[in-house]
């Protein structure tokens, strides 16, 4: 068996397998297969799971085979603590643990520095309820205003960017009149009637509705305003509060109907993330969610 085979990616290849490949090899390392270079190529790979599963491969080995080539995993571990995802951060800790106890190298576990202090104390302008909508394949429900015939940069063809200043603004003042996002509503306003809907299934989800435990999901976050329009409560770049909740229904039985003039999307994760312009703050409620399920 040569790295390649071992580490090949491709359709006929379940990311099962790929998460759990370098953990088999590093704890019983085969006598044909070279491990370490497996967990190295597997070390960036796009699926959070099988990086980090290979990242954590490292501190394996360091037990079962007792060596390492320190000039090429010690840069690929720290690099990990710098990971946009948690569970790859938390692997890489691991690794370290692990290496430091049985191979005895020191590694340099400070975090980045903040470019931008946050202020000591900050004052709320607005509140607002952002909903992550979820179906049974974990698609993603966002909206905007329909504006028929009009494009924004990622409807268009590859490498046409601009813009379209056409769309109405978000009304919460989060995100950009083109760009998609989460259903939400402001807290400070008497609320839609799907809103109140929605609060009644938030209610009851700890019943027999909504049995998940994507819907515990409950989080608190404070932003700023990003447009300088669209918002009712607040201006540009004041300080707003978002209450960040999760919701898991079926796709057919939508708890956040489309409202007149208001056109919906289901998105993949990788459509929602890069794919498509989705507000920066509806962005940041996710990897808060992706955050909170990896600690699930």
């Amino acid at each position: 068996m040569t790295d390649q085979d071992q580490t090949k990616d491709d359709d006929d290849t379940p990311l099962e397998y790929l998460a759990m490949l370098p953990i088999d090899f590093s704890m019983n390392p085969p006598e044909d297969v070279n491990v370490e270079s497996v967990c190295i190529a597997l070390s960036s790979h796009s699926d959070v799971f099988v990086r980090g599963n290979a990242i954590l491969g490292f501190g394996h080995l360091s037990r079962t085979l007792g060596k390492l080539d320190e000039k090429k995993v010690k840069p690929i571990i720290e690099a990990a603590l710098r990971d946009r995802d948690a569970f790859v951060r938390g692997q890489a800790h691991a690794a370290m643990d692990d290496i430091e106890n049985f191979l005895g190298w020191t590694f340099n576990r400070k975090r980045p520095r903040v470019s931008i202090p946050a202020p000591r104390t900050i004052i709320t302008k607005a509140v607002y309820c952002v909903c992550l909508v979820l179906d049974e394949e974990s698609n993603i429900l966002v909206e905007r205003h329909d504006l028929p015939g009009v494009a924004a940069p990622a409807d268009k063809l590859p490498g046409v960017r601009a813009p379209s200043d056409k769309f109405a603004p978000d009304p919460r003042g989060l995100s950009h009149g083109y760009e998609w996002r989460l259903p939400g509503y402001s807290l400070m306003r008497e609320p839609p009637p799907r809103a109140k809907k929605l609060e009644e299934l938030w209610m009851a989800r700890q019943k027999k509705v909504w049995l998940n435990v994507s819907n515990e999901f409950n989080e608190s976050a404070i932003v700023q305003a990003l447009t300088l329009k669209g918002a009712e409560d607040h201006k540009y770049l004041d300080w707003l509060e978002i209450i960040c909740c999760a919701y898991l229904c079926d796709r057919v039985d939508n708890v956040w109907p489309p409202e007149e003039g208001i056109a919906q999307k289901w998105l993949t994760e990788e459509q929602f993330m890069a794919g498509f312009p989705v507000g920066a703050h509806d962005r940041y409620v996710y990897a808060l969610f992706r955050e909170f399920m990896t600690d699930q």
